[in-house]
């Protein structure tokens, strides 16, 4: 069943900010408070969230680590919120209720540090379970299958690959325009037959050397188990070969050259 890119917005907004939900609510708190008091720096703020936000918005396509730019500001008009909170706190009968503010800020602290906890190891280990993660490893592995590729291909030769990267670091070029056939825009669109036969017509004439996923292409075939997706997979088993395996990149080389 197909989704409208309208439903797709609202499934990608909801991605953004339900795993966010904490600092999104306490930014938006931050911007009624920041229209109300009108703080030159405070606007600033504001206009430097805003703006990027209805730009993203507006775009045909968008995705949720586009948001990305914006979390800064958003933290920022969180501040402002917690903030106005503490000098609410400030004006209460503090006599009346031995300790509150230190309960006020272990509640907020609490709030605001609960939701991630479960995200804390990811700042220590990496997704191979290795200790001490190395934000540079990931890009040692992907120049690898980029230096992997330019040794086994013609300058000349195209690559079909769901990452571009890879074929950025190649040197190389993309095989057709469509460089993520598992995009939700594209899974979901009314011409997704055509475009994946598009993608499947010119994977048969040109014959590419070789194609790079980030799983294995029979992990991907149980994830999409669509026709037309199924086609375009399984011509894939049967002609390609897994030849190396670098980093999350799976590697495969075409039988018949």
């Amino acid at each position: 069943m197909y989704k409208s890119p309208i439903l797709i917005r609202f499934m990608v907004l909801y991605v953004v900010l339900n795993y966010n939900v904490l600092i999104w609510t306490l930014g938006l708190c931050g911007t009624l408070f920041t229209l109300r008091r009108k703080s030159p720096s405070d606007l600033i703020a504001l206009s430097n969230f805003l703006i990027p936000v209805t730009i993203l918005v507006s775009l045909q396509h968008f995705y949720d680590h586009y948001f990305l730019i914006v979390i800064p500001f958003l933290c920022i008009l969180s501040g402002i919120f917690l903030s106005k909170l503490f000098l609410f706190a400030k004006q209460l009968p503090l006599e009346k209720v031995p300790h509150l503010k230190t309960m006020l800020m272990t509640i907020i602290i609490g709030i605001t540090v609960v939701p991630y906890v479960h995200s804390f190891p990811l700042i220590f280990y990496s997704y191979a379970g290795e200790p001490l993660y190395n934000p540079n490893k990931s890009l040692i592995q992907e120049k690898k299958v980029g230096h992997f590729l330019e040794v086994h291909t013609s300058p000349s030769e195209k690559i079909f690959a769901l990452e571009p990267k890879y074929v950025f670091l190649a040197n190389r070029e993309m095989l057709c325009k469509y460089t993520y056939f598992m995009d939700p825009y594209i899974l979901n669109s009314p011409n997704r037959a055509n475009i994946l036969n598009e993608i499947l017509d010119t994977l048969i004439s040109s014959k590419v050397n070789y194609a790079v996923f980030e799983s294995k292409i029979e992990v991907i075939q149980q994830r999409y188990k669509s026709l037309d997706t199924l086609k375009l997979i399984n011509y894939i088993r049967e002609n390609y070969v897994l030849e190396a395996h670098i980093g999350q990149a799976f590697i495969y080389r075409y039988k018949g050259n």
